[in-house]
Order: C-alpha cells, then sequence, then structure tokens
C-alpha cells in the first residue's frame, strides 16, 4: 500500500480478511524526516494494525535517505511486537 493510505481506515473496512504491507511514506521520512519523524510513521502503522495483519516497510523504492532515518526506522520496527 502507498504511503498516502489510511492504514487504520483501511483495517476497518475489511477487518483481518486482507494483509497489508508497506504504508511507510519513504519520502516523508528516510528523505525529507528526521529521525522523530520515522519513529512516529512506523508507531502510528503499528498502532493501526494492532492485532497483526501487517508488515511494516517502504511503501515504495527510494534513491536518498539520510542513515540516521533508516537506523530510527529499524529501531522503532524491533519495538513494535505483537502478542
Amino acid at each position: 500500500m502507498g504511503g498516502d493510505c489510511d492504514l487504520a481506515e483501511a483495517k476497518r473496512r475489511v477487518g483481518d480478511r486482507i494483509f497489508f504491507v508497506g504504508g511507510l511514506d519513504q519520502n516523508a521520512c528516510f528523505e525529507n524526516g528526521t529521525p522523530a519523524v520515522c519513529r512516529e510513521h512506523v508507531f502510528r502503522l503499528h498502532a493501526a494494525s494492532p492485532n497483526g495483519g501487517y508488515i511494516c516497510c517502504p511503501s515504495d523504492h527510494f534513491f536518498f535517505g539520510a542513515p540516521a532515518n533508516l537506523q530510527a526506522f529499524a529501531d522503532a520496527a524491533k519495538e513494535c511486537l505483537y502478542n
């Protein structure tokens, strides 16, 4: 799914009938963001799918990204666990 998709709304509409992949806006996070922005995006996506059914990853390819932003993404993703 694209970075402009509202994951919470998509989950509300289809429930657990579909598995979502993507959704992280790589332009707003990796290319133009800060580590704090990247962490917020990851946690927001995880919170929108608290019972699973989601794999957090960039919504598309990217060519530029600050190493600190990529590290913040990876660190935040490691903190997002499902029970």
